[in-house]
């Protein structure tokens, strides 16, 4: 078994904490000391002598019962031991055989509490009658009688989980026990347990069986480790046992499976009260399933299943689906990813759904963090990476652009109708075509490209040098690839043109080293379609323009996705603002602003009236001729686009209910706002040189990806581009 899902973080089992509260106990032992606190207020009303001596559960001669109980179950007081199941209920049964934990006159390797199997029967059947989950029996010795073995026939019949300790004769000492196998009690009382029945080995903490603790041999399948070394602690008269010496106080630790069997009676009253839907077939199976595998790989004859592990039993098992539905949700995985304007928005959280494990135990999943963090992408190597040659040709009617790869740099058959061959080469060409139509209209055509730049190129804006500021209307962040885009501008006179233009494309998966997510069905790309109006004009040294569009993504959500089932699809308004001012001497200045209104379609979980808010901008200041006539020199301080504000209103389990197993339906809100904000500072010069281009560019991202906790992103670039 792994370690648990990668985003266990994003889990937590649905209870107020698991304790121990209400659940029972039974242990069946020497009795305890009742002159402490470990238990007070806590002792089950049919805790019991069951041996007969008439003596009252809370008068122990040895400190064994007591020491068993403390480590299953003492209080959380902040004071001494603290036991596994804390709040639980400790149904005491005291079994000692009378008189025999301080009889000296048997031999000194005899003297000690003994029990007979009458009297751990009759403890049996008690905590039968008082309701225990689980019964804890830290005893050993000969088979068990059949009135014994009876009796767990009864109790595991009943759905009580009973743990019994392996016997401490792993060294040998014992010539009549096997040490590579379970004591004989341990082993009858298993085989009468219809499966409930867990035998308890000791463990050093290190990976390591105890050099005193029975193996698992043939009950490899029902064998289970935990700590049976230096316990702590021992208690003497219901106190903890201390000494003080010239170089401290010491506490005195104790050792043995004893001590290792009420540790995982504890662990299965924790998951008896924090899933009370679970039965006890389903608890035993539960702890055997999620131990920590030890020894020789798998189920093995030395530690049989492995080492108790309370938080891998506690994680969810098999597949998860939300509450009340059929919606996967896998917490090994990510539900999807969010994009480049949402950055780290996974690591705020928030929105919490019930989940359903394997078991149908009920668990809170924060969906906020089951969510991957948009990718850090590297944007300087991609922008001086591209192989492709740009050619250009026209005439005062019309103007060609061909992006060309190597190897693939014939010119296209003119006119624009492309024969057989023309076509095959053209998918993997990128290229525009603009015709004048008349003196006021034009119209344009682009193929593997967006519109953005063909409205660029009709209004004869120039395009900047800045390798990785972009300009504020870019969708680079959220992947948006345009497969082909149309645009037609319109005179409107007074110096004022109107621009229609839409495009067609795909938003890809995010990348880093490959595609994301594949196997879950949401990393493919996913269709768009935008459509954009843009006003422009001039008015003396002041050019700008007002645009409007609206971005419909077909099954992402600005670029982000998720599983199937979970959200799809949404319509985003983008209004910009664009100006520039040319202020005499080769200065001029550039302003970019964008705000945008994304409103997710109401699909899957989503609800109407999830809206996110996102916002771009730069501004820039430029000077030409700088060292020479006709260079030029730009810097920028841009934010690329990112979410400010909104959330998604997500219809989701809230709570649940074991006792008729319903869900109960709420909204809750997923922000996708980012915590980091990126700001890009960046300079370009540019200038001609031996018949082509040099250009210098340095940058300086801080928080890049909105990423908060990200490192700042600082290059460089030096370049020389030699046009044909």
């Amino acid at each position: 078994m792994s370690d648990g899902p990668a985003y266990h973080g994003a889990i937590s089992a649905w209870t107020t904490g698991a304790t121990g509260q209400g659940v029972t106990i039974g242990i069946i032992d020497s009795g305890i000391h009742a002159a402490g606190t470990e238990f007070a207020g806590r002792i089950h009303t049919l805790s019991a002598d069951v041996a007969g001596g008439n003596r009252g559960h809370t008068t122990s001669e040895d400190s064994h019962g007591t020491d068993v109980a403390v480590v299953a179950l003492g209080a959380r007081n902040n004071s001494d031991t603290l036991g596994i199941a804390f709040d639980a209920t400790l149904l005491a049964l005291r079994a000692d055989r009378p008189g025999s934990c301080t009889d000296t006159s048997v031999p000194a390797d005899e003297q000690g509490c003994s029990f007979t199997d009458t009297a751990i029967a009759a403890g049996v059947d008690r905590a039968v009658t008082a309701g225990a989950r689980v019964i804890n029996i830290s005893l050993g010795g000969s088979a068990p009688s059949l009135g014994l073995r009876q009796a767990i026939g009864r109790a595991t019949a009943a759905g009580i989980i009973v743990i019994v300790a392996a016997g401490n004769e792993g060294d040998g000492s014992d010539p009549d026990v096997d040490p590579a196998q379970p004591g004989p009690f341990a082993q009858g009382l298993q085989q009468a347990g219809n499966g409930l029945v867990i035998i308890a080995g000791s463990n050093d903490g290190q990976g390591r069986i105890s050099d005193f603790s029975n193996k698992a041999g043939d009950f490899a399948n029902a064998y289970l480790s935990a700590l049976g070394e230096s316990v702590c602690c021992d208690y003497e008269n219901g106190v903890l046992r201390r000494e003080t010496r010239p170089d401290g106080t010491f506490v005195f630790n104790i050792s043995g499976t004893s001590f290792s069997a009420p540790q995982i009676s504890g662990a299965a009253a924790l998951l008896a009260q924090a899933f009370p839907n679970l039965t006890g077939i389903q608890i035993v199976t539960l702890l055997l399933n999620s131990a920590t595998d030890a020894g020789d790989p798998g189920t093995d004859r030395i530690f049989g299943r492995g080492i108790l592990s309370i938080s891998r039993a506690f994680a969810p098992q098999g597949a998860t689906t939300l509450a009340g539905t059929s919606i996967a949700v896998p917490l090994g995985s990510p539900l999807g990813n969010t994009s480049g304007p949402m950055g780290d928005a996974s690591a705020r959280g928030g929105a919490g759904a019930i989940v359903l494990d394997g078991y149908e135990r009920a668990y809170r999943a924060d969906l906020g963090q089951l969510l991957a963090p948009a990718d850090q992408r590297l944007l300087l190597a991609p922008a001086l990476a591209g192989r492709m040659r740009n050619l250009r040709a026209g005439n005062a009617q019309t103007s060609i652009s061909l992006s060309l790869l190597p190897g693939r740099e014939g010119a296209l058959s003119l006119p624009l109708a492309l024969n057989g061959h023309d076509a095959e080469r053209a998918r993997i060409l990128a290229g525009s075509v603009i015709a004048r139509l008349s003196p006021s209209r034009s119209i344009g055509f682009a193929m593997e490209r967006g519109s953005d730049a063909l409205v660029a190129t009709m209004a004869g804006r120039p395009g900047h040098a800045f390798l990785v500021a972009d300009d504020s209307d870019s969708l680079r962040l959220i992947a948006a690839y345009g497969s082909y885009g149309t645009a037609i501008r319109q005179s409107l006179g007074r110096g004022l043109v109107l621009t229609l233009a839409s495009e067609r494309g795909q938003i890809g998966a995010l990348r880093t080293g490959g595609r994301l997510f594949d196997q879950q069905g949401f990393g493919r790309a996913s269709g768009y379609d935008r459509v954009t109006a843009v006003l422009d004009g001039r008015r003396g040294a002041l050019r700008y323009s007002l645009s409007a569009s609206q971005l419909n993504e077909r099954a992402t959500l600005l670029g982000a996705r998720m599983v199937p089932g979970f959200a799809g699809g949404a319509h985003t308004l983008f209004a910009d603002v664009q100006a520039g001012l040319r202020l005499g001497n080769g200065w001029s200045l550039g302003a970019q602003w964008r705000e945008g209104r994304t409103v997710a379609a109401a699909s899957g979980l989503v609800a109407n009236g999830s809206i996110l808010r996102s916002q771009a901008f730069a501004f820039d200041v430029a000077k030409t001729g700088v060292l020479g006539e006709a260079d030029r020199l730009s810097l920028r301080v841009a934010q690329p686009l990112r979410v400010t504000s909104g959330a998604l209103l997500l219809d989701v389990p809230v709570a649940y209910d074991y006792a008729t197993r319903d869900a109960t339906p709420g909204q809750v809100a997923l922000s996708l706002a980012p915590l980091g904000q990126e700001r890009d500072i960046e300079a370009a010069w540019v200038t001609p040189w031996l018949g082509g281009t040099l250009s210098l560019n340095g940058y300086w991202r801080r928080e890049p990806g909105h990423i908060a906790n990200a490192d700042d992103d600082i290059g460089g670039a030096i370049r020389f581009v030699l046009g044909f």
